[in-house]
């Protein structure tokens, strides 16, 4: 095995053995894990996957059974990844094929009836809000719509929870396969593009639009189950459109000549200032983007691979390639 693949393998049970003494190696390991599952299925195939996960697995075992499934399915979206990279998937693609063992573990456990929100969360937030009343910070006329809002909140966040983990951990396996690239000086690894380049398939508007008729129009008996997947897909390509919107703005930063850490700066300053109108502009805009193609993607940069999984469908891009 390769001295680089092995130092992964034991750095990962390392990280895991120690989690619970230093909750940082905890979020360390979350990346390790499928920055090992990665490299080994790329660079070693399926027995030298299975070799590399190995020391993980004795060390979830030594620790404890709690966090097994959530390794197996980590350690699943390399081979599921190599697989799809097989037959000739583009890799951020193949990525989001990854994170299949993830979301069906997140599936499976919303079914069995895990809530990730304890049942006394929306009894703190009350306090919270009413000892805020208290102390003048929030005005007595506002106080019964704000703790309206937050029970609305968790409600929705109880909702969405298995779209939104699904999507994070894809990326996760991008910035896995990022750090996966780097460690082995790009030997296997394909790059990932440019993300400014970032675009989603128009097929995927379907999704959320089955998700809003879910929602709006559940029917039948099962009516709280198919609104809840009708939120999980509203929340999941929500979220991949919010990821395509802020590609946009940071495509136009760069046509505009801004440099990267004003790049960084100013989507750092949208959320912390500006969180709700930042993200409904940029979701807006990552949606609207599959009929207005504001970047003319259709091959016009050259040089610039892009994560998209589509063909140029634009008028514009047609006829420029013609």
């Amino acid at each position: 095995m390769d001295r680089r693949l092995a130092g992964l393998a034991l750095g990962t049970a390392l990280a895991i053995s120690m989690a619970g003494r230093a909750p940082l190696l905890g979020v360390l390991a979350t990346l390790l894990i499928p920055v090992t599952a990665l490299a080994a299925a790329v660079r070693a195939g399926i027995g030298g996957w299975a070799l590399a996960m190995l020391p993980g697995g004795v060390a979830i075992a030594a620790v404890g059974t709690e966090g097994s499934a959530a390794y197996v399915a980590g350690a699943l979206s390399g081979p599921v990844t190599w697989a799809m990279l097989q037959r000739g998937v583009r890799p951020a693609v193949a990525l989001a094929g990854g994170a299949g063992p993830y979301a069906v573990w997140m599936i499976y456990l919303a079914i069995t009836g895990f809530d990730p929100f304890p049942a006394e969360l929306e009894e703190s937030l009350a306090g919270i809000v009413a000892e805020s009343a208290r102390q003048g910070d929030v005005p007595a006329e506002q106080l019964a719509e704000l703790s309206k809002s937050l029970t609305v909140a968790v409600q929705v966040l109880r909702q969405t929870w298995v779209a939104s983990e699904a999507v994070w951990f894809w990326v996760t396996l991008v910035v896995a396969w990022t750090v996966a690239r780097r460690v082995f000086q790009g030997g296997g690894f394909a790059p990932l593009g440019r993300f400014s380049r970032f675009d989603v398939p128009d097929r995927v508007v379907g999704l959320l639009i089955g998700g809003l008729v879910m929602v709006l129009f559940p029917g039948g008996g099962g009516s709280a189950a198919v609104r809840t997947a009708g939120w999980n897909l509203i929340s999941g390509t929500g979220l991949v459109y919010a990821i395509r919107g802020l590609a946009i703005e940071w495509h136009w930063m760069g046509r505009g000549g801004w440099r990267r850490p004003w790049h960084i700066g100013m989507v750092v300053a949208g959320i912390v200032l500006f969180l709700p109108v930042f993200l409904a502009t940029t979701l807006g805009l990552g949606l609207f983007d599959t009929w207005a193609d504001f970047r003319r993607l259709g091959g016009s940069e050259p040089g610039g691979d892009s994560l998209s999984t589509r063909p140029p469908t634009s008028g514009d891009d047609i006829q420029r390639k013609g």
